[in-house]
C-alpha cells in the first residue's frame, strides 16, 4: 500500500512543544533583520539553479514572530496575500535588506548563439 503525504512547511520551536504548520507547500522564511517584516517565498518551479515563484513580504507585530497562522497552517498563497499589510514580490529567492523596502533577488538572462556553423 502506498501512503501519500502532503507536503508543506512547519516551525518547531527550539525549546520544545508541537510544531506550528506555516503553509500546505514547500516555502522559505526569513525575516528583516529589524524583525517587523516575515519575507515567506514560494518557489512555484525551478530552472537551472533559480526558483520561480513569489514572496509574501508579511508584517509582524514586535512582540510576535508569526503573522496570525491559521489553525494547520495556510491552505494556498491567496490566503497569505488576503493578510493585512502584505506586500507581493515576484521572485522566489528574495532576501531582506537591512531597511524596510529593500531586498535582494537574483534574475537570469540568457544569449545563446543566434548563427549557424556548419560542422564538417
Amino acid at each position: 500500500m502506498i501512503a501519500w503525504n502532503r507536503i508543506g512547511t512547519k516551525a518547531f520551536p527550539t525549546s520544545g512543544g508541537a510544531p506550528i504548520p506555516i503553509l500546505d507547500a514547500i516555502c522559505f522564511l526569513r525575516w528583516q533583520g529589524d524583525g517587523k517584516f516575515l519575507y515567506l517565498s514560494v518557489a512555484t518551479g525551478m530552472q537551472t539553479a533559480l526558483a520561480f515563484g513569489r514572496t509574501y513580504v508579511i508584517p509582524v507585530s514586535p512582540e510576535k514572530l508569526f503573522p496570525p497562522i491559521p489553525p494547520g497552517g495556510f491552505r494556498s498563497e491567496d490566503e497569505i496575500a488576503k493578510l493585512p499589510g502584505v506586500r507581493v514580490i515576484e521572485a522566489a529567492d528574495v532576501y531582506p535588506g537591512s531597511t524596510t523596502g529593500t531586498y535582494a533577488y537574483s534574475r537570469q538572462a540568457v544569449q545563446r548563439n543566434l548563427y549557424r556553423v556548419p560542422l564538417p
